[in-house]
């Protein structure tokens, strides 16, 4: 079965197995993200996956969404748009992991510009200033 998007106006296909495929690799690479900036961090190992296996779930997430919602954007508006994305689904995922396991699996509530502590507002604006000063016009007008 083959599902959504092409580049030029058309929709690029995927198939359901190329899709399980892009969840585990982005997954997987989340883990090695995650996992060697806290074990940095806390000087010793720290497996930051939410699942059992070297697998951090909300980076697969975000690579579907991103790879469906954004296909058809080039350049500035390309990096601006899966900053937002990347921002919501973050947003979003502390929410419900809270909610699903009464646990706060990061926290950002002491960080100036927080929102419910899930996400650094300032972190989002940097990104917007930055989409701004790359592109030709002020976005937010």
């Amino acid at each position: 079965m083959k599902t959504w998007y092409k580049g030029d106006g058309a929709m690029i296909r995927f198939t359901w197995y190329e899709l399980l495929w892009l969840f585990f690799i982005y997954s997987f690479l989340g883990w090695v993200l995650e996992t060697a900036a806290a074990t940095v961090k806390q000087k010793k190992f720290a497996n930051r996956g939410l699942v059992n296996g070297p697998f951090c779930v909300i980076y697969g997430i975000a690579a579907l969404f991103m790879t469906f919602g954004l296909q058809e954007l080039r350049g500035v508006w390309l990096f601006l748009f899966a900053a937002i994305y990347a921002t919501v689904i973050e947003w979003v995922a502390g929410h419900l992991i809270e909610k699903a396991f009464k646990v706060r699996w990061w926290d950002y509530s002491k960080i100036k510009w927080n929102l419910d502590g899930y996400i650094r507002l300032l972190l989002s604006g940097v990104l917007l200033d930055i989409s701004e000063s790359a592109g030709e016009t002020d976005l937010r007008s």
